[in-house]
């Protein structure tokens, strides 16, 4: 997958993108060891999550009715 973010992209930390999807840091941390959590970045020791990719994370995540 090729990331161009544009000027505008917003980079999270893993607070933020914890806060953002409604878990706690333990939790995307897990998430991330399981294979189903949201894509990261990794710039040296620091672990960066962008915003739109924690959306696309989610809509891929979202139910469809079974009715």
């Amino acid at each position: 997958m090729s990331v161009t973010p544009s000027k505008q992209e917003t980079i999270l930390n893993k607070g933020q993108a914890a806060d953002l999807i409604g878990v706690s840091e333990r939790t995307l941390s897990r998430l991330h060891a399981e294979g189903s959590g949201p894509p990261r970045i990794r710039i040296g020791r620091q672990v960066r999550y962008l915003q739109s990719s924690i959306y696309e994370w989610l809509k891929a995540c979202e139910l469809k009715p079974v009715r």
